[in-house]
């Protein structure tokens, strides 16, 4: 008997590995849109990239992302991530190169792929500069 993955919350989720590409992004970051993807977790597998800024946030009561608990640190190059199911995130912010990910998810084609939303407080995302020197 074959086993569903855990990963997968719904029946007809098939997962979806991509190639993506970011620039990097200038700082202080300004995060006022977060995306979450409530029925799948989100894998990212650096292929090539330098250092890249994480940034999360619970959700509150009400589903919206609750920017108060923000939580941010830099990825290494080599060092993968993976987003619980649900947990609102910024897009990925390559810091000082442009970087190159595997990204796997399970998706089914609905709405519940994935999720916007719009802070009802725009946070901003700085980095010290002895946190910016590579090496």
């Amino acid at each position: 008997m074959r086993r569903r993955s855990t990963t997968a919350a719904r029946r007809g989720a098939h997962p979806n590995l991509a190639i993506i590409r970011y620039s990097p992004k200038p700082l202080p970051l300004r995060a006022t849109l977060w995306e979450r993807h409530p029925s799948s977790t989100q894998s990212f597998i650096p292929m090539d990239v330098s250092r890249y800024l994480v940034i999360v946030c619970p959700a509150t009561l009400e589903g919206a992302p609750d920017v108060a608990p923000i939580d941010a640190f830099i990825a290494q190059p080599g060092q993968g991530i993976s987003y619980n199911a649900g947990v609102w995130h910024q897009g990925m912010a390559a810091l000082d190169r442009p970087g190159v990910f595997a990204n796997l998810i399970w998706q089914d084609g609905t709405p519940g792929d994935c999720e916007f939303c719009s802070a009802v407080q725009e946070v901003e995302i700085s980095v010290s500069q002895s946190a910016c020197a590579p090496g």
